[in-house]
Protein backbone atom coordinates (compact mmCIF):
# COMPACT_ATOMS: atom_id res chain seq x y z
CA UNK A 1 0.00 0.00 0.00
CA UNK A 2 2.65 2.51 1.03
CA UNK A 3 5.11 3.41 -1.68
CA UNK A 4 8.67 4.56 -1.08
CA UNK A 5 9.60 8.11 -2.11
CA UNK A 6 11.01 6.83 -5.39
CA UNK A 7 7.82 4.82 -6.04
CA UNK A 8 9.54 1.44 -6.29
CA UNK A 9 8.66 -0.26 -3.03
CA UNK A 10 6.03 -1.45 -0.60
CA UNK A 11 5.62 -1.84 3.17
CA UNK A 12 5.01 -5.48 4.06
CA UNK A 13 4.48 -7.48 7.25
CA UNK A 14 7.10 -10.15 7.98
CA UNK A 15 4.38 -12.82 7.76
CA UNK A 16 4.02 -11.96 4.05
CA UNK A 17 7.70 -12.45 3.21
CA UNK A 18 9.69 -15.56 2.35
CA UNK A 19 13.43 -15.63 1.83
CA UNK A 20 14.63 -16.23 -1.72
CA UNK A 21 17.62 -18.56 -1.94
CA UNK A 22 19.52 -20.31 -4.70
CA UNK A 23 17.16 -23.23 -4.11
CA UNK A 24 13.36 -22.99 -4.37
CA UNK A 25 11.79 -20.46 -1.98
CA UNK A 26 11.41 -21.81 1.56
CA UNK A 27 9.72 -20.60 4.71
CA UNK A 28 11.78 -18.97 7.43
CA UNK A 29 12.97 -21.04 10.38
CA UNK A 30 11.74 -19.69 13.70
CA UNK A 31 12.75 -21.54 16.83
CA UNK A 32 12.73 -25.31 16.63
CA UNK A 33 10.00 -25.66 14.00
CA UNK A 34 9.39 -24.39 10.48
CA UNK A 35 6.98 -21.48 10.24
CA UNK A 36 6.66 -17.99 8.89
CA UNK A 37 8.24 -15.46 11.23
CA UNK A 38 6.32 -12.54 12.63
CA UNK A 39 7.39 -9.35 14.33
CA UNK A 40 8.25 -9.50 18.01
CA UNK A 41 7.48 -6.58 20.32
CA UNK A 42 6.55 -3.08 19.26
CA UNK A 43 9.86 -1.89 17.87
CA UNK A 44 12.10 -4.92 17.40
CA UNK A 45 12.53 -6.52 14.01
CA UNK A 46 12.45 -10.25 13.33
CA UNK A 47 15.92 -11.70 13.84
CA UNK A 48 15.74 -13.94 10.77
CA UNK A 49 15.38 -11.04 8.35
CA UNK A 50 17.86 -8.27 7.64
CA UNK A 51 18.45 -5.42 5.21
CA UNK A 52 19.61 -6.59 1.80
CA UNK A 53 17.96 -10.01 1.92
CA UNK A 54 16.03 -11.13 -1.16
CA UNK A 55 12.38 -11.99 -0.52
CA UNK A 56 9.24 -13.20 -2.25
CA UNK A 57 5.82 -11.82 -1.31
CA UNK A 58 3.36 -14.46 -0.14
CA UNK A 59 -0.06 -14.72 1.49
CA UNK A 60 -1.41 -11.25 0.69
CA UNK A 61 -5.20 -11.25 0.55
CA UNK A 62 -5.93 -7.58 -0.13
CA UNK A 63 -3.41 -7.43 -3.02
CA UNK A 64 -3.08 -11.04 -4.27
CA UNK A 65 -1.51 -9.83 -7.52
CA UNK A 66 1.66 -9.07 -5.51
CA UNK A 67 2.04 -12.68 -4.32
CA UNK A 68 5.00 -14.30 -6.03
CA UNK A 69 6.74 -11.00 -6.76
CA UNK A 70 10.30 -10.57 -5.51
CA UNK A 71 12.29 -7.75 -4.01
CA UNK A 72 14.93 -6.71 -1.48
CA UNK A 73 14.53 -5.70 2.16
CA UNK A 74 15.47 -2.03 2.52
CA UNK A 75 14.52 -1.06 6.08
CA UNK A 76 12.57 -2.29 9.13
CA UNK A 77 10.00 0.32 10.21
CA UNK A 78 9.26 -0.53 13.85
CA UNK A 79 6.41 1.94 14.23
CA UNK A 80 4.57 0.21 11.35
CA UNK A 81 5.79 -3.33 12.19
CA UNK A 82 6.62 -3.74 8.50
CA UNK A 83 9.59 -4.07 6.19
CA UNK A 84 10.17 -1.53 3.48
CA UNK A 85 10.75 -3.63 0.36
CA UNK A 86 12.16 -2.47 -2.97
CA UNK A 87 10.27 -4.56 -5.51
CA UNK A 88 12.10 -5.91 -8.56
CA UNK A 89 9.40 -4.72 -10.93
CA UNK A 90 9.16 -1.26 -9.41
Amino acid sequence: RVRMDDGCGKMLRPANLELVTELPTTSLQCGSHSSTCSAVGSSSRPLSLSVGMRIEVTGLQARPELNGQRGELVEWVGSEQRWRVRMDDG
